[in-house]
């Protein structure tokens, strides 16, 4: 977890190296914006930062991991915000 208060990344003892990047991508976010704009950012748009690096890393990551993290943004995109799913074919 990230926490842009206290501008700490916090990985539970086991986390895999996909949480560690997506953490560590809301850093960078954070780094590249600025505290306040950051934190004046939606949930969608942080997490939206976060896929758009994960996407561009693919090659980093076995398809479980993709599915995984496509399908926690659509969760994201469709419960909290009523738009629809991103569709990768």
């Amino acid at each position: 977890m990230f926490h842009a208060g206290t501008q700490q990344m916090i990985l539970t003892k086991n986390c895999t190296e996909i949480v560690a990047f997506h953490e560590m991508c809301h850093l960078k976010h954070f780094k590249e914006v600025g505290e306040i704009a950051y934190k004046r950012l939606s949930r969608l748009d942080k997490e939206m930062y976060v896929w758009k690096q994960i996407l561009a890393n693919r090659g980093k990551w076995t398809e479980a991991e993709l599915k995984d993290s496509l399908d926690y943004i659509n969760r994201i995109r469709t419960e909290q915000y009523g738009l629809k799913p991103i569709i990768i074919k």
